[in-house]
């Protein structure tokens, strides 16, 4: 039986959020997931702490129990002096960790000087842990804990850690599209909606509602015409025009066969991430479903993008088929956006080919007027060509190929918000 951690104490653990704000919580849930490769110049503060502690003499009760702890479960893997050296990292790191804290709370280390990209290097298990308290990866981790870098690989967010997740990638997406000149811009478009927009028209009670006066603009606009009396005339009336919103329903389809594995797998999930977080903000009325294919085909249910994992061929037309067969329900105008590295390897109708299952689905769509956007992080020749072909039989699908699958996000976050802008909504 193993002794009691006297370094743990019996006392509730402070939450993340207490000590470093909610704020900072986030960009470690973030940085966890998309590790940044373009670090700002870090202080070496934490550093400073570890060496000092690292440089000490150990406490000999404190030090023996350690080993005992560590000789118990790497007892096969690790040598004496591995041990040794693991248990005086562990209890250098539990120190550093509490001076840290007290420093932060009493101002001597102000928050601005730690990055959460030092605090997972140095201090990975209390992260993790404190994110599982957070609420932000899953209970089951604890049991990995020990082996914290196995867990930054491999991590299983929550709900709410996959929703703050999508939120940054939505906010870098945009974030890099206005870099780019891609202004985010609302359309001036007259019309009826649910939303506002900064369109204000003099109140006309023949093309107006009296719920669409805008009162705050109505009264600046008295005070400036009569401040002393204050008397609204019907020329002071101001209305505020909704943008008129037309409904479209979308599918985006993210290949999980085993090619996509790697730094693909991950843009396509960061692409689909982004363009949910999208239409849940901004195209509230529009529909979005998510499906990940291989040789089957998922719906992807919210919260759930962060589970999935690449395995498998990749069946390109029974994808298609299955996001007709949803949309055929939707109204108005209908996407699908097909991501994929790759030809069709296999096809669920046995008396077609792979190809000739993708062709097909297709030209189904097509004829059921969806509009097809293939997005291909291959420029293989014969790549170009199938995709072509695809896109020939749909009739009005479009094929773009992206070089960089971790800029997939701002690709179809561009596209979407064109669509919108053309047709008014």
């Amino acid at each position: 039986m193993k002794p009691p951690c006297r370094l743990c104490g019996e006392e509730r653990k402070e939450k993340l959020s207490s000590i470093f704000g909610q704020q900072f919580v986030e960009d470690l849930t973030y940085e966890l997931f998309n590790p940044n490769t373009q670090k700002k110049s870090e202080s070496p503060v934490l550093k400073e702490l570890m060496e000092r502690y690292l440089s000490e003499d150990l406490d000999g009760a404190i030090y023996d129990m350690l080993l005992e702890m560590f000789s118990e479960d790497h007892s096969d893997l690790l040598a004496g002096s591995d041990v040794r050296n693991r248990a005086r990292l562990e209890l250098a790191r539990k120190k550093a960790w509490e001076e840290m804290v007290s420093k932060i709370k009493s101002g001597e280390i102000p928050l601005e000087h730690i990055q959460p990209s030092q605090l997972l290097e140095y201090f990975p298990e209390e992260v993790i842990e404190g994110l599982i308290e957070e609420g932000l990866i899953e209970e089951n981790a604890r049991r990995n804990l020990r082996y914290p870098r196995s867990i930054l690989t491999f991590s299983n967010f929550t709900v709410e850690g996959e929703r703050i997740i999508a939120q940054r990638l939505l906010e870098e997406a945009f974030k890099n599209l206005k870099k780019s000149g891609f202004g985010i811009h609302i359309t001036e478009e007259e019309g009826y909606g649910i939303e506002p927009t900064n369109i204000l028209r003099e109140f006309d009670e023949y093309a107006h509602t009296y719920d669409l006066i805008d009162w705050q603009e109505t009264l600046l606009t008295t005070v400036l015409r009569d401040a002393k009396e204050m008397r609204i005339l019907p020329s002071d009336i101001k209305v505020r025009v909704p943008r008129h919103r037309s409904r479209c329903a979308n599918v985006i389809l993210v290949d999980i066969s085993n090619s996509m594995y790697g730094i693909k797998f991950k843009g396509g999930l960061m692409a689909a991430l982004a363009l949910e977080r999208l239409f849940q903000e901004e195209y509230k009325e529009d529909a979005l479903h998510i499906l990940a294919y291989n040789e089957e085909v998922y719906l992807v249910p919210p919260g759930q993008l962060l589970k999935l994992r690449p395995y498998g061929f990749t069946d390109i037309g029974y994808a298609i088929e299955a996001a007709v067969k949803i949309l055929e329900k939707e109204e108005g105008e209908k996407n699908i956006f097909l991501i994929t590295d790759s030809e069709p390897t296999t096809s669920n109708k046995r008396e077609l080919s792979p190809l000739e299952n993708a062709f097909r689905a297709s030209y189904i769509a097509g004829k059921a007027e969806i509009r097809l956007n293939i997005v291909m992080l291959d420029k293989k020749p014969i790549l170009r060509t199938i995709c072509e072909r695809i896109a020939a039989l749909n009739g009005q699908a479009a094929v773009a190929y992206v070089d960089n699958p971790l800029n997939l996000k701002e690709f179809v976050i561009k596209t979407v918000i064109d669509r919108k802008r053309k047709r008014g909504g």
